[in-house]
């Protein structure tokens, strides 16, 4: 757990509701209710069975939005947080800390003001539920989306009303490193979304 880039300390195992490691809404959800504060599940650091995606023990990078509730975690400093925090050029932004709020940041500049809800994360793509907005924003390596719909994002584009394409990772230096903000209609979104969205 992280307060920005700082080592806040490390919460005692708890069972998730979903098997799935990409799956995180309850994972956040209990975050939030156990440390006061809101969270966001920024990469798998470890896992017990790498190979299968799910079950067993895993270890997340967590970051918290302020200092948690004092005495919840255990603040046993971690020898190998150095590693978990140093930049990788083919990281994810939203592997990286403040990723998951940038994306936010750039949804709630469009929609207004929502309390997110991270719904899932992996290395194809981080989603977002705005609950307040009727919305959900989307980053994968080519773009960020944001769509007014009830359901997640899914191959019916009809309800997006904001794209933002990304520099690849040999141009940006990152996986998903946003350019500017690109107009958005109908007749963009053909050329923006030609291909639909992998994963998510």
């Amino acid at each position: 757990m992280s307060v920005g880039d700082r080592y806040a300390g490390q919460l005692p195992p708890f069972e998730a509701d979903r098997p799935w490691w990409s799956e995180v809404e309850a994972t956040t959800r209990h975050l939030d209710d156990v440390l006061g504060v809101p969270t966001f599940v920024l990469r798998l650091v470890h896992a017990d069975n790498a190979e299968l995606g799910r079950g067993g023990r895993v270890v997340f990078h967590v970051q918290a939005a302020t200092g948690p509730r004092p005495g919840v975690l255990d603040p046993t400093p971690r020898p190998d947080w150095p590693d978990i925090i140093k930049p990788h050029p083919l990281r994810s932004t939203w592997a990286e800390v403040d990723g998951p709020q940038r994306l936010v940041d750039w949804a709630t500049g469009i929609v207004g003001p929502a309390r997110p809800t991270q719904y899932k994360t992996w290395n194809l793509s981080c989603l977002i539920h705005l609950p307040a907005a009727g919305a959900w924003a989307k980053a994968t390596s080519e773009k960020r989306e944001l769509a007014i719909r009830e359901r997640p994002l899914c191959p019916d584009r009809q309800d997006i009303v904001a794209a933002q394409p990304a520099r690849h990772a040999h141009e940006g230096g990152r996986k998903g490193a946003f350019g500017r903000l690109c107009p958005v209609d109908r007749d963009s979104l053909t050329a923006i979304d030609s291909q639909p969205p992998a994963g998510g």
